[in-house]
């Protein structure tokens, strides 16, 4: 599931890529907590997901910047996302981003000239313990993120995200 969006400032000809919002994770949380209870076969009620929802805490926040003048030289600062229940503690970071320029990618839904290309690390600490992928990803002006490519540490794919249409 995909919850991306993007913001953008005329004044500053500033877009904000913000990958999942600290409400998208605690729902998708829920969400996933109740559907494996009910797999389960246990039963969950209203109030008992409004109990769930109450007992979450969520702060912190995921974003990208992806200037229209990007220096490949500057220090993009590292984002977290953290989710605390009790005593359980999960976070989704991103760190060591990195302007990598502008390249023509080409996708299912087309090609796309100038796209901006960053890189990422995707660090993802729960109880059961730590993810890092490593992520290239392209933008296109006026589209938003056409591909993405996620590795581990020696470069070894693990999976691939394409744009595969536009609807207008």
């Amino acid at each position: 599931k995909s919850y991306s969006s993007y913001t953008y400032d005329p004044a500053t000809q500033l877009t904000v890529f913000i990958p999942m919002t600290a409400e998208d994770f605690k729902n998708d949380f829920i969400n996933t907590m109740v559907e494996m209870a009910r797999s389960q076969g246990q039963n969950v009620t209203d109030s008992d997901i409004a109990e769930l929802d109450k007992a979450i805490r969520v702060k912190g926040e995921l974003s990208l910047e992806l200037p229209e003048a990007p220096d490949t030289t500057a220090k993009i600062p590292n984002k977290s996302l953290k989710m605390s229940i009790a005593t359980q503690t999960m976070s989704f970071n991103i760190w060591e981003a990195k302007y990598l320029g502008f390249e023509t990618v080409t996708v299912p839904a087309g090609t796309y000239e100038n796209c901006f290309k960053m890189s990422y690390v995707q660090k993802i600490n729960t109880p059961e313990g730590v993810e890092k992928n490593y992520c290239t990803s392209w933008f296109a002006k006026g589209i938003g993120e056409v591909k993405t490519i996620e590795a581990d540490k020696k470069g070894n794919i693990r999976s691939t995200s394409e744009l595969k249409s536009v609807r207008k």
